[in-house]
């Protein structure tokens, strides 16, 4: 995607994407705050994450500024910025549906055996039981499909803005180059001028 004053749908996304992303990074790292503030919490995880997502957001307003005002620095520092975010959410849904584990990332696989066999102490049968289980692998299955249209689109929503932002950069540059060869071919003029003033 290259940028150009015509390129509406560019521009739209590169104002709308940065949008999102602040209004999800604010409502994140307000939620975890809430969570770090709370009496029974003990770690400083939430503490962090909510401080990541402050600064995540303000990356977001970075980014929204370079669309508005045609700033491609600005908007290669959102798309910086979230591709590392995006990388570990995507880190994070592999590490959820795949069986097996990356230790760096959260493991927030749900155990479905366990869950159901709790339930199944209310005086459920087997039958209860094994249905139980289907739903929940079903579950799992359309939340894991979901999401990973969501990040598919994403990553594609990112890569338009990041292309956006490198054409918008070329076209600052065309245009600086373009000054310089004005200015400089009006030196030449000038001099050629007065070179034609003294003979």
């Amino acid at each position: 995607m290259s940028a150009n004053p015509t390129d509406s749908q560019g521009r739209a996304l590169a104002i709308a994407l940065p949008t999102l992303t602040f209004l999800t990074h604010t409502l994140v790292a307000l939620l975890a705050l809430n969570f770090s503030l709370s009496p029974t919490t003990t770690s400083a995880y939430a503490s962090w994450f909510s401080l990541y997502n402050t600064f995540a957001a303000g990356a977001s307003i970075a980014g929204l500024n370079g669309a508005v005002r045609w700033h491609a620095p600005s908007l290669h520092f959102f798309t910086t910025t979230h591709t590392f975010t995006l990388l570990f959410l995507t880190l994070t849904f592999f590490n959820f549906m795949l069986p097996v584990t990356v230790p760096v990332i959260p493991n927030l696989k749900f155990n479905t055996e366990a869950t159901c066999r709790e339930m199944g102490e209310f005086g459920w049968d087997a039958k209860w039981a094994e249905q139980c289980r289907f739903s929940f692998e079903v579950v799992q299955i359309v939340v894991g499909l979901t999401g990973l249209v969501l990040l598919g689109a994403h990553w594609w929503a990112l890569d338009q803005v990041r292309g956006f932002a490198m054409g918008m950069k070329k076209v600052r540059n065309n245009m600086e180059v373009r000054r310089r060869d004005m200015e400089k071919g009006g030196v030449e003029k000038t001099e050629e001028e007065e070179k034609g003033g003294c003979l």
